[in-house]
């Protein structure tokens, strides 16, 4: 009787393994398959992302690049403006400075009372 035991629990343990991994490959099919229909969707959105992207008509496209285009000539010449107004204000500075230096030259030699 204690061989059948042994044999009969390590059939059962047989038959547990077999379930065990018969349920582990399936498992794994639906693994793959889940991926396979997430690479697929994911595949799909994006084509439809670019096609709409592609479709965009070129006219619109076209304007938007030449609105940028003068939006960007206009803050050069903003800049352009501010630039000279610099430039200006550094003249002056530099002739108040020298104006400045020659009163100072004229004082110490005392040319100027």
């Amino acid at each position: 009787m204690g061989r059948r035991v042994k044999t009969v629990s390590k059939i059962f343990l047989i038959i547990s393994l077999s379930l065990t991994i018969s349920s582990a490959c399936f498992c794994t099919s639906q693994i793959n398959q889940a991926f396979d229909d997430l690479f697929s969707e994911v595949q799909e959105a994006l084509k439809s992302q670019i096609d709409a992207i592609n479709s965009e008509s070129e006219d619109k496209l076209v304007a938007q690049i030449n609105k940028n285009r003068d939006d960007i000539k206009d803050q050069n010449k903003v800049l352009e403006k501010l630039i000279e107004g610099e430039k200006r204000k550094v003249l002056q500075n530099t002739e108040i400075i020298f104006i400045l230096k020659q009163i100072i030259e004229l004082k110490n030699t005392g040319e100027m009372r």
